[in-house]
């Protein structure tokens, strides 16, 4: 069966142990024929009779078998895709551009149309960009200065402890809230079905609905607070906040509730 069969087929349907893989050894084809179905446009779902695992129990068996619910950059590359595109904020974390990869023949064509000239960069996005991918080079670096690579990195525990941080300092002022678990999206185009495991605060106002504590910080002049409402509940997840604005978060959310 060649690439142009598999276009054909818009979705497979997969047995997992031993199908793609046979006890905790991944089968030598597997990730090459996935990244191949999502190259060509097809969609996989795995499927077990085994109920002695739940849903968690097998995606995380998954991930540590190195499958993932995304293609990567690379995946694609190895997959043979003649042209990809993505964005240069999103995925690595740079200024904000769209990022264009093919071969020699497909560059030769893009630089031919006319809205080449109206959509190129600047040269201060083109130097963000390459002190970026250069920080990149070193991944100790970049999981230290790139700071979407260092929230997404930061481990659980050290989550917890920034949320019983905030929730010290919130208490202090009166607040009622909560240090609860919950999970984060890691993006909406680039990874919508990845999630990873954090810790929040959940502040339940005393003197606004919860509608009204989330405008009015979003709205403040000084330092706009960026919170989601889940479950009729305001929460300030740690893993985008710093320890040295918690002071400040702890003072706004108090005269919000005003």
């Amino acid at each position: 069966m060649d690439k142009q069969d598999l276009k054909n087929i818009k979705l497979w349907l997969f047995d997992m142990d031993g199908t793609l893989y046979l006890g905790d050894r991944l089968y030598d084809f597997t990730i090459e024929l996935l990244q191949t179905i999502r190259a060509t446009g097809g969609k996989y779902l795995f499927m077990t009779n085994n109920s002695s695992k739940s849903v968690v129990d097998y995606v995380k068996k998954l991930e540590k078998l190195g499958i993932t619910g995304e293609p990567t950059v690379m995946d694609s590359v190895k997959a043979g895709v003649d042209i990809l595109s993505f964005s240069g904020d999103k995925l690595l974390g740079g200024p904000q551009a769209g990022i264009i990869l093919c071969k020699k023949e497909w560059i030769a064509k893009l630089k031919k149309h006319p809205l080449t000239r109206a959509m190129r960069v600047d040269k201060m996005t083109l130097a963000a960009l390459e002190a970026t991918l250069d920080t990149y080079l070193d991944p100790e670096k970049a999981q230290q200065e790139i700071p979407t690579i260092r929230m997404l990195a930061i481990d659980p525990a050290l989550l917890k402890l920034r949320a019983e941080a905030l929730y010290e300092k919130l208490t202090a002022l009166g607040m009622t809230c909560q240090v609860i678990p919950e999970q984060d999206q890691v993006g909406g185009g680039s990874v919508p079905t990845q999630l990873l495991p954090t810790w929040a605060v959940a502040v339940d106002p005393q003197n606004v609905t919860v509608d009204g504590l989330e405008e009015r910080l979003r709205k403040q002049s000084d330092i706009p607070i960026i919170g989601r409402i889940v479950k009729d509940r305001y929460l300030l997840d740690t893993r985008t906040l710093w320890e040295e604005d918690f002071d400040y978060i702890a003072q706004a959310v108090k005269e919000a509730d005003q």
